[in-house]
């Protein structure tokens, strides 16, 4: 009965891991989503003109 113990403990150690592999995972590709998503925010306010008026030439 102990060799099942220690294969029920193993198991879970593994499923531990694997979960804060996957949670790691997660959490690096919503920092990276929220920073894409900052960076073509900056890059639309820089295509765009301030005001409707400020590109035009005279």
């Amino acid at each position: 009965m102990a060799s099942l113990w220690f294969l029920f403990a193993a198991y879970t150690v593994v499923w531990a891991v694997v979960l804060g592999f996957v949670l790691s995972l997660y959490l690096r590709e919503r920092s990276l989503r929220r920073e894409v998503s900052a960076l073509k925010e900056l890059l639309d306010r820089r295509e765009r003109p301030a005001s409707p008026g400020a590109g035009a030439e005279r």
